[in-house]
């Protein structure tokens, strides 16, 4: 067990507090010991924001994990994935609040993925103009990225994360345990967020990724560490390229997963996304060829997706990149991996940068162009 603190982006304010375990279940005791869930007011009744999915395997047990602790929880459950991080699924939790009698002493405990993540961070943010937040993910996506964050969206129609708040957790815990729950593509899913920081930031981190198994709980719990100890370095830091890493291959990434309509996993479409943006780079001079096949080698070991679907228009991708919360004068601005470990900084010490339709579509074609080159090899 460890504990890491990240700080709050208002000065003045606690730093959020994230506590790293790998046990098969919840203890109360052991909970208990390491003062999780200190900021909740024993007093009060606190919502316990959930999906079906999670409250299927693990609600009766938390039940009686909250009663242990002398905490009172009312439980909302919501439908899994990308459907509840939307204005209506925000709307139905807002009116059960409601009916519950929530108080400013009221804590929003969050158990998910990312989807659960986002909502219950937007909903502490906005409820009583600000309610207490403690989060304890469940996926490997939502343990070494989505978590550990202090921002927290929902969608629109137009595209992800368009509408979206600041609210720093209180408590986080990340349990490897849960994980032992995930199928196999969905710990692969989570793992693209690993892989991001490995590319952007540690080649020896991408040479534990690529020498490993997934299946392997052991390892698993090794890279959830690492990748938690990096992005709380990351929110610790702020410099440029800590941000920049934050979202590597999302600008592109978010476009694929918005078309895909629930049918990719986010990792997976940031897969997508940073191997096009590897093309990219390197259409552009601002990368080489080992680190764009660096790129391709390490998802493709993962059996994650690395080809842009060829149901998918490259002209709709690009105007769904339009509406990215970083496009502006007619560019896409996003960072680029120099090479493995390493970002680009332009001469102002800055990591976004500029890149055009004509570009952008080109690094598309490259890429789907890869896919039929692969394909038609292994045919061979």
């Amino acid at each position: 067990m460890s504990i890491l603190e990240f700080k709050n982006p208002y000065q003045g304010l606690s730093p959020t507090k994230v506590s790293l375990l790998h046990n098969s279940t919840l203890d109360a005791t052991a909970l208990a010991n390491i003062g999780f869930f200190s900021t909740v007011d024993r007093e009060s009744t606190h919502i316990l924001l959930t999906d079906s999915n999670v409250a299927a395997s693990m609600l009766g047990e938390l039940k009686e994990l909250f009663n242990n602790l002398r905490i009172k929880i009312h439980p909302i459950i919501v439908a899994p994935g990308e459907p509840s991080k939307t204005i209506q699924a925000y709307n139905y939790v807002l009116d059960s609040c409601a009916d519950i009698g929530i108080t400013k002493e009221s804590t929003v405990i969050g158990i998910g993925g990312g989807v659960i993540k986002d909502l219950s961070g937007f909903l502490a943010s906005t409820l009583l103009r600000g309610l207490n937040l403690v989060l304890i993910p469940t996926t490997v996506l939502a343990q070494v990225d989505a978590a550990i964050d202090w921002r927290h969206s929902l969608n629109l129609p137009h595209g992800k994360n368009l509408i979206g708040s600041i609210l720093a957790p209180a408590e986080i815990l990340i349990n490897a345990g849960f994980l032992k729950l995930l199928n196999d593509r969905w710990v692969r899913d989570g793992l693209a967020e690993s892989i991001k920081i490995a590319l952007c930031q540690s080649p020896d981190f991408l040479t534990l990724l690529s020498q490993a198994n997934p299946s392997d709980f052991t390892w698993l719990c090794r890279v959830i560490d690492i990748s938690v100890s990096e992005k709380v370095v990351a929110m610790n830091r702020d410099s440029a390229p800590d941000q920049a890493m934050l979202v590597y291959g999302h600008a592109i990434g978010h476009a694929i997963e918005h078309l895909s309509e629930g049918e990719l996993g986010h990792g997976e479409a940031i897969s997508i996304g940073m191997s096009v943006t590897a093309e990219l780079s390197f259409l552009a001079g601002l990368s080489d060829e080992l680190t764009l096949k660096a790129h391709y080698d390490v998802f493709t070991r993962f059996g994650l997706p690395t080809i842009v679907p060829d149901k998918y228009d490259l002209d709709h991708i690009w105007s769904i990149i339009r509406a990215d919360k970083r496009f502006r004068g007619d560019k896409m601005w996003a960072p680029s991996v120099k090479t493995v470990g390493t970002l680009v900084v332009d001469n102002a010490g800055k990591c976004f940068l500029p890149f055009g339709e004509e570009i952008v579509l080109r690094a598309l074609e490259l890429n789907k162009s890869h896919g039929k080159t692969t394909r038609r090899l292994a045919q061979d």
